[in-house]
This record gives structure tokens, sequence and C-alpha cells, in this order.
């Protein structure tokens, strides 16, 4: 998560949608949230010691 303070008027909502639709950014959360999912699947099983 990140946050963007700024006083308004200062452009937080422009540079933010823009970030948003940058090819990079949408891939790297894409990963991101891959990998979160991949890791809450995968703790439970490691815990029961089934991996």
């Amino acid at each position: 998560m990140l946050g963007v303070c700024a006083p308004g008027g200062c452009g937080k909502t422009t540079s933010v949608t823009q970030l948003c639709r940058d090819e990079q950014v949408i891939r790297m959360i894409m990963i991101s949230l891959s990998l979160a999912r991949a890791h809450s699947e995968f703790r439970p099983k490691v815990q029961s010691g089934l991996a």
C-alpha cells in the first residue's frame, strides 16, 4: 500500500491515475498479488506438515 499526501491541487489524483495505468506498475502489482496468494495457500500446508 502506498499513501500519497499533499495539499489539495498538487496533482495527487492525476499522478496516481497515471501510475496505475503504467504497464510496468500493473505487472508489478499482478506479481505481488500472485506471490501473496501463493504465500497464503502455502502457509497452512506448512503449518499442518503437508508441504
